[in-house]
């Protein structure tokens, strides 16, 4: 299949072991890219590498702490990704437009920090009316 006058650059033999020699390396690229993505899950996941390796059943878990339903301004913008003079309006004005309905939140006092309950902004993210009644924190 050779053209005439023409030489070849490799015998067959030396192409046999270039393809050897691409395959080994291919294997170790693909190996180190699978390192490094699950690396990267772990630690996208704040999961030390032994734990993901050998899970202990040893170990006792510790309880999950109590996580509060009411949030200062600060953490509701930040849970719900607005600005937080955004907030402001809405609890000050009832903030209406066709897309959101007033923001029900609580102070304790005039000038006081606010308090929101995460049902409440719930409702508020989806639009949907502030609920009935009164929720007051516990002191």
């Amino acid at each position: 299949m050779d053209a005439p006058g023409r030489s070849k650059l490799f015998t067959d033999s030396e192409v046999a072991e270039l393809a050897r020699g691409i395959a080994l390396a291919l294997n170790l690229v693909v190996e180190q890219v699978v390192a490094r993505v699950t690396e990267r899950i772990e630690e996208a996941r704040l999961v030390p590498a032994e734990d993901v390796a050998t899970p202990s059943a040893a170990a006792p878990k510790a309880p999950p702490t109590a996580v509060s339903p009411w949030m200062t301004i600060k953490e509701a913008a930040a849970y719900t990704r607005r600005g937080e003079e955004t907030l402001y309006r809405a609890l000050r004005t009832g903030f209406s437009t066709r897309w959101k309905s007033g923001l029900k939140g609580y102070q304790t006092a005039a000038n006081s920090p606010w308090r929101i309950h995460r049902d409440d902004l719930e409702l508020w993210i989806r639009g949907e009316p502030p609920s009935r009644g009164t929720r007051r924190p516990h002191r």
